[in-house]
């Protein structure tokens, strides 16, 4: 991990601190609904940077909240406000209709298409049922108003019901369409419930299976049009959160009068198998968080990772924008021509230092190619970290990585090299084979690297 400068992060605490102080004070004189008490244990939870009220300046976007109690991570209260980034004028606050969240975060994208990014907040509700509560808020001219509210967090509409021979019926979307699963496999919990007897007659008639609130929210120009849309993740629940009966992936688009639904589509369970191991939510060391973020679009399947709990400042925000920076361009380059799969893979997650690797493959008007792309971050500034930087600026560094690593017969070459990960015990060169359609990797051993590279930033613990 990266050698952490002890005064550089005091200080940017004591500045973190003071700036949530004055934020406070800006939006209790800019608007009176905002009581004492919010001055008192307002904290800044996410930071975000755009043009959100149309005026061609760029804004700073600030959600903050107050801890449900001083030994919780659940935050209520929750406020949004802008400020002029030159000025330092304090624009338009708002309170969203949310009664609070964990790990609560801000996006930023164009969904009402009038060339503004409206503000996406996600407040994770905690519990098995891996519920996120999202509004949507549009800050154009400095006149906040709600757009996606909590009626809109049901997602599609889903009904269901149990029938005999293990089957379960599911109708979605106003009836619009109906789906028959056979749970026959999952025979002994339905058993052990007093649901159906071993020769599938339906013992008890009451359960319904239904749509839980939305748990994915992602912002997509799923159509090229300039505009993005609202993709939505969630789930279906059978008898209780144990029981996933499959998931609704949705594409909504916004217009005057509500959201309206492009298109949605139904999987079951094992559909993210086919993309391998699924991504799960890690934790990295001091408590950030590399959630993973999902999305079926037709033929593409994506998974990416989105860091929360990281600072709450400029630095998770940088951080996230590069990661979905680099989705969004995968997508452009396939959009409306064939197909994108993505999937990532947490290599290190230390306190300074986050190294992640994101593999998969587009189909476009060429040939099926392989994708892969890696990032290594300095989480306390939310920056790129270039292998010279990591290495210390060694002006050898291209004949010294020649001297170690294995395999000895591939020798590391800076023509053909196409990035870096660390995973803890080696440093990992990734590098282009003429002979092959794949990326070769070297293998350095962190031994090898503190005693060629003694300026390295990669703490020896």
């Amino acid at each position: 991990m990266l050698k952490l400068n002890r005064k550089s992060r005091t200080w940017l605490s004591v500045m973190a601190i003071t700036c949530s102080l004055l934020l406070c004070d800006e939006v209790q004189a800019a608007d009176k609904v905002f009581s004492e008490d919010d001055i008192q244990r307002g904290e800044v939870l996410s930071v975000a940077y755009g043009d959100v009220d149309g005026d061609g300046e760029e804004e700073g976007v600030f959600l903050m909240g107050s801890k449900f109690s001083a030994d919780s991570q659940y935050y209520t209260k929750l406020y949004l406000f802008t400020r002029d980034m030159k000025s330092g004028k304090l624009e338009g606050a708002i309170r969203p209709t949310l009664p609070g969240g964990y790990d609560c975060s801000l996006r930023l994208g164009d969904l009402t298409g009038n060339g503004v990014d409206d503000i996406v907040i996600s407040a994770p509700t905690g519990g098995s049922g891996g519920i996120v509560a999202y509004r949507i808020i549009d800050f154009t001219d400095n006149k906040p108003r709600e757009i996606f509210t909590e009626a809109d967090n049901s997602g599609v509409n889903v009904k269901g019901q149990y029938l005999p021979d293990y089957k379960v019926m599911l109708v979605l979307a106003d009836e619009s369409r109906e789906i028959t699963l056979d749970v026959g496999p999952n025979l002994a919990f339905y058993k052990y419930l007093g649901v159906y007897d071993e020769k599938g007659r339906l013992l008890k008639d009451y359960h319904r299976p239904y749509g839980q609130y939305l748990s994915g929210l992602l912002i997509v120009d799923t159509d090229g049009n300039g505009t993005a849309e609202a993709v939505t993740t969630q789930r279906i629940v059978g008898l209780n959160n144990t029981d996933t009966l499959g998931y609704v992936r949705a594409v909504w688009h916004y217009t005057a009068v509500n959201w309206q639904l492009n298109n949605y589509a139904f999987h079951s369970p094992a559909y993210w198998q086919g993309q391998g191991a699924a991504a799960e939510t890690f934790i990295g060391i001091g408590g950030y968080k590399v959630i993973p973020e999902k999305a079926v679009l037709g033929r593409t399947e994506i998974v990416y990772p989105h860091v929360v709990n990281l600072g709450r400042g400029p630095q998770q925000w940088k951080l996230n924008s590069e990661i979905e920076g680099f989705v969004r361009k995968e997508l452009e380059k396939i959009a409306g021509k064939g197909y994108l799969e993505l999937n990532y893979e947490v290599k290190y997650g230390g306190y300074d230092f986050l190294s992640l690797i994101m593999n998969g493959r587009g189909e476009g008007r060429e040939v099926p190619a392989a994708i892969t792309k890696v990032f290594n971050f300095d989480t306390s500034t939310g920056e790129a970290i270039s292998l010279e930087d990591l290495l210390g600026g060694e002006k050898k560094l291209w004949e010294k990585l020649g001297q170690i690593g294995q395999p000895k017969e591939i020798k590391p070459a800076q023509d053909k090299f196409e990035g870096y990960y660390f995973d803890g015990e080696f440093l990992v060169l990734l590098q282009k084979n003429d002979g092959k359609n794949r990326l070769e990797e070297i293998f350095v051993p962190k031994k090898e690297l503190f005693e060629t590279f003694r300026n390295n930033r990669i703490e020896k613990n």
